[in-house]
Order: structure tokens, then C-alpha cells, then sequence
């Protein structure tokens, strides 16, 4: 595990020989601090961040929403098993536009505190996983690439 310090001090070769090569992973703390993306993506609540032009205000969904198109649809899959597998009962593999995905997730999280209310755990609920999405290109001036020394 590297701290930001160690992060910038570690040299590509020597990443190379203790990392790669051995298939040792290695944890960056701190890395993507600096990623607008961390302010701008974030769903976990109705947190506003300030558009760097115009003084614009969007939630992480609307500024999202608007990145992807209201047409966009996002492929889901949902699950109640440990494990996802297409055919169990309860799997399934939907496509959803990102305001439905919304809805559907705040709802889930209303059932989530009346079951754990009620029952005292967690046990077997649903899951819900979005597939792997291509980036759009709007979205990817918020991701900075680190920079590697040699």
C-alpha cells in the first residue's frame, strides 16, 4: 500500500519488478483525489456541484443524466443470489435509462431500511450492478490520468 509520498517517489521500474512481474497488487491511496469526477459523479446523494463555466448547478444524477442523454440506456443486471448467474429465477439482465435506474434506486433504498427495521439484518436482497459502459467523451476530461515517471 502506498501513501501519496511513497506514490511519487516510486519509480516505474522498480513498480514493474515488485508489482507486475510478481502479480502483487498494489493499493494508491489518495490517487484520484484530485478527479473532478469524485465531486461531479457522486450519487450517493443530492450533493450540487458548481459547473467551472457558466456557474451552472447539477446533482451528480442531473450532470450525469446530461453527459449520457435521456435516451442512453444502461445495462443492468439484478440479482438476489450470492452470485450472478443468468439462469437463476430471480437473475435477470434489464436496459434502463439512467433516470429510471434513479427511481428504482431510491426506492430500493426505502425497502432496504423497512426490511432492516423490521428484521434486524440484511440477509438475501436484491442487487443491482450496472455492465460495463463505455465513457462519454464529455465525461472524460474528469478522469486524470496519473502521471508515470521512468
Amino acid at each position: 500500500m502506498y501513501d501519496e509520498e511513497e506514490t511519487a517517489e516510486l519509480d516505474f521500474k522498480d513498480f514493474m519488478v515488485k508489482h507486475v512481474t510478481s502479480y502483487e497488487p498494489a493499493v494508491f491511496l489518495g490517487l484520484a483525489k484530485e478527479w473532478s469526477a469524485l465531486e461531479k459523479w457522486n450519487l450517493s446523494s443530492d450533493h450540487v456541484t458548481t459547473a467551472e463555466e457558466g456557474g451552472e448547478v447539477a446533482s451528480g444524477w442531473d450532470y450525469l443524466n446530461g453527459a449520457f442523454g435521456e435516451d442512453f440506456l444502461l445495462e443492468v443486471i439484478t440479482y438476489m443470489t450470492n452470485t450472478w448467474c443468468e439462469y437463476f429465477k430471480y437473475n435477470r439482465r434489464d436496459y434502463e435509462t439512467l433516470s429510471e435506474f434513479k427511481e428504482k434506486s431510491e426506492k430500493r433504498k426505502q425497502r432496504s431500511k423497512v426490511y432492516k427495521t423490521r428484521n434486524g439484518n440484511t440477509g438475501t436482497q436484491q442487487k443491482e450492478v450496472l455492465v460495463e459502459q463505455e465513457v462519454p467523451l464529455s465525461l472524460r476530461d474528469d478522469i486524470v490520468e496519473p502521471t508515470v515517471t521512468s
